[in-house]
């Protein structure tokens, strides 16, 4: 990648082979994904209005000199090496019949917002692509940079993955190319916060429904033991040792155990094992669910290829958006759910 060890200009950190770049269409500079995030947009408006291309500060590109052997890209104004199909700055196709069929591809595959799109090829009004949230004039091609629709993802190419995903393509996509490649995954604050009402929203039914099963058992038995059998235990247990000790904890339960026996003491501290397992569950879910997320993708969209087998390229891919996507209803019902549960949890052990 070119852009390997030149400074982000937002952050001011060299890039590194495995970073996520994104590129500004306009004038080309390159951007850490998170930083262009922070920033909304590209921070060289003047380029924009001048025509003019990004460069870097300690490095510029080397170009052809003579205009004879060079071929100026339409997107970003860099001159390439006549024999160049893409731009070797923003990746832009510089043959026309060659862009062309990437636009309309784009068009069919990835529902792609360009500047010279009709109304009939766009799949949000007012040009605004519904499937990934793009505002107008932002490219895909600018968004996934190292990811091409024909791709293979184990036998699935990435449009059809990406159609059907819905929801947060753009940040499921990369992930499942560092799966495939490297093996790695990244952490999943939406799992671990939200636990199987993230299963349930991204229509991982079977795993939705036992995870939530698990979490809403475990803090229903929480409450149910802190109020009937523990509350009393820890509040006789409190004032025979008095408050205001920083191991006020311990010696509760040491007075819980010379006083009430070993079950007692148990049923004490049972609140808090189930607690701690509550934590440990949603702490996995954080670990394991892209992982997860990427073969269950892999394996619905085979079964709907399988099962649609007649359907043409762009009806199949109709298909993988209409079935899958996500399930906004029914995960924000368990989170409800849930998060009652725990709300009462702590109520009962505050009051407790």
């Amino acid at each position: 990648m070119k852009f390997i060890g030149k400074k982000c200009p937002v952050c001011e950190k060299p890039f590194e082979e495995d970073d996520d770049i994104v590129v500004c269409p306009k004038c080309g500079a390159p951007y850490h994904r998170d930083c262009y995030a922070v920033r909304g947009k590209c921070i060289f408006p003047e380029l924009h209005k001048n025509g003019e291309t990004w460069k870097s500060p300690d490095a510029e590109p080397e170009q052809p000199e003579s205009s004879e052997d060079t071929i100026t890209c339409s997107a970003c104004g860099f001159k390439n090496s006549k024999d160049s199909i893409v731009c070797e700055h923003c990746g832009e196709f510089l043959n026309t019949n060659e862009k062309e069929e990437s636009e309309k591809s784009k068009r069919v595959i990835f529902g792609h917002f360009s500047t010279d799109q009709t109304d009939d090829d766009a799949d949000g009004e007012d040009g605004y692509d519904n499937m990934y949230s793009l505002p107008p004039g932002i490219r895909i091609g600018s968004v996934f940079p190292q990811i091409k629709p024909d791709e293979d993802f184990d036998g699935v190419s990435a449009a059809e993955l990406i159609k059907c995903i819905g929801q947060n393509a753009l940040y499921y996509l990369p992930i499942f190319q560092r799966i495939r490649d490297y093996n790695t995954s990244r952490f999943n604050f939406a799992a671990f916060i939200f636990g199987g009402g993230w299963y349930l929203y991204r229509k991982q039914y079977l795993k939705g429904i036992l995870i939530s099963l698990l979490t809403i058992v475990l803090n229903a038995v929480q409450v149910l033991v802190s109020y009937y059998l523990s509350g009393d235990l820890w509040i006789q247990a409190s004032k025979a040792i008095g408050t205001g000790s920083s191991l006020e904890f311990f010696s509760c339960v040491r007075w819980i155990a010379e006083n009430y026996g070993l079950t007692n003491t148990v049923i004490a501290l049972l609140p808090y094992l189930l607690s701690a397992v509550s934590w440990v569950v949603i702490i996995v879910c954080g670990f394991t669910a892209n992982r997860g997320y990427y073969n269950f993708m892999l394996k619905k969209v085979r079964r709907i290829k399988k099962q649609n087998s007649d359907l043409s390229e762009k009806e199949m891919l109709e298909k993988l958006k209409e079935t899958g996507g996500v399930n906004n209803g029914l995960a924000f019902m368990l989170i409800a759910c849930q998060l009652i549960l725990t709300v009462a949890s702590m109520f009962i052990n505050t009051t407790g």
